[in-house]
């Protein structure tokens, strides 16, 4: 199956934590950032995305929205991917 694109708006502090997790997992790919800071724009560049200035402009072209039912499903399955990981790394302590 073909990986979520995920664009993710605004890259500050909680931003970052969000594309570390989707460079994670091999079921997302970052498709795009919308951020107005110029630090962003150093961090799409370092990432190889497109960078928009506001949501609209990213939906305009190709947009990494898919049906919603799919989408529910993925998110259950990266959950409970999370959480047996974090089960078994927290019982090999």
């Amino acid at each position: 199956m073909n990986p979520v694109k995920i664009c993710v708006v605004e890259v500050g502090f909680i931003g970052q934590a969000h594309v570390k997790v989707i460079h994670k997992n091999t079921d997302y790919k970052l498709h795009s950032i919308v951020d107005i800071a110029p630090s962003a724009q150093e961090s799409a560049k370092r990432l190889s995305v497109p960078i928009y200035q506001c949501l609209e402009e990213m939906l305009q072209g190709e947009h990494p929205l898919r049906h919603i039912s799919e989408r529910k499903l993925l998110r259950k399955q990266w959950y409970k991917r999370q959480f047996i990981n974090t089960h078994d790394e927290n019982a090999a302590i």
